[in-house]
């Protein structure tokens, strides 16, 4: 069976995998603070917040961290861009949607980031 992640993905699947990705407001509750973990979410999360991210150092980052949830170790250098390219391709509406959610629900950049990196390291697990 082929990952979902290997699969392409249109920019309609890509929305409606962003209500996976929903950012509930923060109450301070940890239930509430952590998206679901999965590879498409955290992807978009990744995105959404290098695309926010002002911050050189954060942004430096969050680029590493998305760099290693992308990474596939079967793959040559070529085939590995091309897989990059394709997913950020079929991902990009998922993220500028993630981030029009993140700033309607006050969630900042910086949280955004921390989404991201904990989703990613999660992942790595």
């Amino acid at each position: 069976m082929t990952p979902l992640a290997a699969l392409p993905l249109s920019p309609l699947m890509a929305l409606s995998l962003l209500s996976a990705c929903a950012h509930p407001p923060r109450t301070g509750n940890p239930v509430d603070a952590a998206p679901p973990v999965n590879f498409d979410t955290c992807l978009i999360t990744h995105m959404a917040a290098i695309d926010m991210q002002a911050d050189g150092a954060l942004r430096d980052s969050l680029i590493a961290s998305q760099t290693r949830l992308l990474s596939d170790d079967r793959l040559n250098e070529n085939e590995q861009a091309q897989r990059t390219s394709t997913l950020m391709q079929s991902y990009a509406p998922g993220a500028g949607a993630a981030i029009a959610e993140a700033e309607a629900n006050d969630v900042t950049a910086e949280m955004l980031a921390a989404d991201a990196i904990t989703c990613g390291e999660a992942l790595a697990e």
